[in-house]
């Protein structure tokens, strides 16, 4: 019978206000801008903190209670990014874990790279200048014209039935750009605690009927910053490494990173596991690397080999509606690696990832970084 040797999960922080560029679309004083606080923007909401332990205690209950891995102090890693919302999302995973272990398994601190964490978990810091280039590609590039022009009526009216400023429609093409700070806006709101104050300005006047379209259009915004991008192993090499090394050194059992929606994009278009984006990363979104002996799908002949497993939407019901529980209806296995693959491949990152330049640390008692939008090429 296969056995699972062990389970890495790389998973988005919790839900959160928005960040600066999601707001760009509207002005100032325009209620969609305006109902979100400065010490909500871009941080986590009570929501967003529980998500996180909820989803460690289901990390547990999955892979841990039921004895299908060793889970001994020892052999549990954890890493973040240096995001404060990345790194309360992997203490909120943490405190959910201990919980469901009945104790104190894991420690309050990651484990630190010797280097800046953003090389990792925030690439698109580090190259700025790839991101500068893809983003100047809406003005530049055929497809980006093309789509344009194909969404040109229905760019203009939803963005001025949502109230978006006279900047945004002053060129279509960063209209549709700006179809990702549309669907995030709402994603906002969607998981905001109304209990605790109502943030639905935009869900009132967005039309329901074009919400299907405006992800799409979004996705395909993204395949083009990611997938199609040129850049893969800039923006998701480093990070790819760092699990792979981790999935198949058995001295941890259980490995746990947390980090962003651009994160798991980046690694996710850096192995080669989609060839499209066809759901958007929503919060909390993880994606699993279960290493078994042989094929968890076979007699147990075979030899080992690594599950890459996604689900872009664990805190979303079927309907659409924000969930308090994990949900994995829409969890789906990208790809099955045998040993041999994944070693190839990890070999492969190791050197393309070799010669590029690298963040140094540093020093923490200067005064921290601003933390901005996550949004790469805002």
């Amino acid at each position: 019978m296969p056995k699972l040797l062990s389970v890495s999960i790389l998973h988005r922080h919790g839900s959160r206000g928005p960040g600066a560029s999601e707001l760009t679309p509207w002005p100032d004083d325009h209620p969609v801008k305006s109902q979100w606080k400065e010490n909500e923007r871009e941080n986590l909401s009570s929501v967003g903190h529980m998500q996180c332990e909820l989803l460690g205690e289901w990390y547990v209950d999955r892979y841990i209670r039921c004895g299908a891995v060793d889970a001994e102090r020892s052999r549990i890693f954890w890493r973040c990014s240096k995001s404060d919302r990345a790194k309360e999302s992997g203490d909120d995973f943490i405190v959910g874990f201990n919980r469901a272990m009945g104790g104190q398994v894991v420690g309050p601190n990651p484990s630190f790279y010797p280097v800046d964490a953003d090389n990792y978990f925030r690439p698109w810091k580090v190259f700025k200048d790839k991101a500068d280039t893809i983003k100047n590609r809406q003005n530049t590039e055929e497809s980006w014209k093309v789509k344009t022009e194909e969404n040109k009526d229905f760019l203009i009216d939803v963005f001025r039935t949502v109230g978006a400023s006279d900047t945004i429609l002053s060129k279509l093409q960063k209209a549709l750009w700006a179809t990702t700070y549309l669907h995030a806006a709402r994603e906002c709101e969607l998981y905001w605690p109304v209990e605790e104050s109502e943030r639905l300005e935009l869900s009132k006047i967005f039309p329901p009927e074009h919400e299907r379209r405006v992800t799409e259009l979004a996705l395909w915004v993204w395949e083009q910053r990611f997938l199609h991008s040129g850049f893969t192993t800039e923006m998701g090499g480093r990070m790819a490494v760092d699990i792979l090394e981790h999935v198949l050194n058995l001295e941890h059992s259980v490995n746990i990173f947390s980090g962003h929606d651009y994160t798991l994009l980046g690694a996710l278009c850096v192995l080669g596991v989609v060839k499209d984006f066809r759901v958007a990363m929503s919060f909390s979104a993880y994606i699993l690397f279960e290493l078994w002996d042989s094929s968890p799908e076979g007699d147990g002949s075979g030899g080992p080999v690594v599950r890459v497993i996604l689900n872009p939407t664990p805190f979303k019901s079927s309907d659409g509606t924000a969930s308090r529980t994990v949900q994995t209806w829409q969890e789906v296995v990208l790809k099955e690696f045998s040993l041999q693959e994944l070693s190839r491949l990890l070999t492969d990152l190791r050197a393309r990832c070799e010669d590029m330049p690298m963040k140094a640390l540093k020093d923490e008692s200067k005064k921290k970084e601003k933390e901005t939008e996550i949004d790469m090429l805002s």
